[in-house]
This record gives structure tokens, C-alpha cells and sequence, in this order.
């Protein structure tokens, strides 16, 4: 099954790394006013930052939800393989007691 985490966390990806690269190769456009005069800071460097950072983190959260899911089954199959030998193995082996 399709997790959504999975295309929510690419797109956040790839459109926080394209802002980013937008926010780097322009000149920034917003100002904070400070005691020392204008701060000259680009927000599309640190919103692209930010979504980059979302995307790992929902991508991060689908691939670790996958690996304990796979990390289930193979427990569940680790634990009807021990039960089927254990049977098998006490029908071979002799030790159900004859009947008198």
C-alpha cells in the first residue's frame, strides 16, 4: 500500500531544495528593521531550508514505518516456522507415549 508520506515528503523535497536555490543565486528582498539599521535577510533561503528539512523527515517517517512493518512479518514468519518444526519435530522423535 501507498504510504502518502512518501510523495508528500519528495515534493516537500524537491520544492524546498528548488527555493533554496532561489533564494541563493538572488539578492534578498525582505529587511529587518534593527538597533544597528537594516538587516538584509532572504526568506526563501531559510523557507527552503525548511521544507527540505519537512520532506527528509516525512520521507525518513514512511521508510522507518516500512522497515517495522517488514521487521513484523518476518517475526510473525520466524514464529510459525519455530511452531511447525516444534510439531514436526515431537511427531519424529518419538516422544508422545504409546498407548497401553
Amino acid at each position: 500500500m501507498l504510504d502518502v508520506r512518501l510523495p508528500i515528503g519528495a515534493l516537500f523535497f524537491i520544492l524546498g531544495i528548488m527555493i533554496a536555490g532561489w533564494g541563493y543565486s538572488t539578492k534578498p528582498m525582505g529587511a529587518i528593521p534593527t538597533s544597528f539599521g537594516q538587516l538584509p535577510i532572504n526568506f526563501d533561503i531559510i523557507w527552503g531550508i525548511l521544507m527540505t528539512l519537512f520532506g527528509l523527515a516525512m520521507f525518513s517517517l514512511a521508510k522507518l514505518d516500512e522497515a517495522t512493518s517488514m521487521e513484523q512479518a518476518l517475526a510473525e514468519e520466524k514464529a510459525r516456522a519455530a511452531a511447525a518444526l516444534g510439531s514436526a519435530g515431537a511427531a519424529v522423535s518419538g516422544d508422545e507415549k504409546p498407548e497401553s
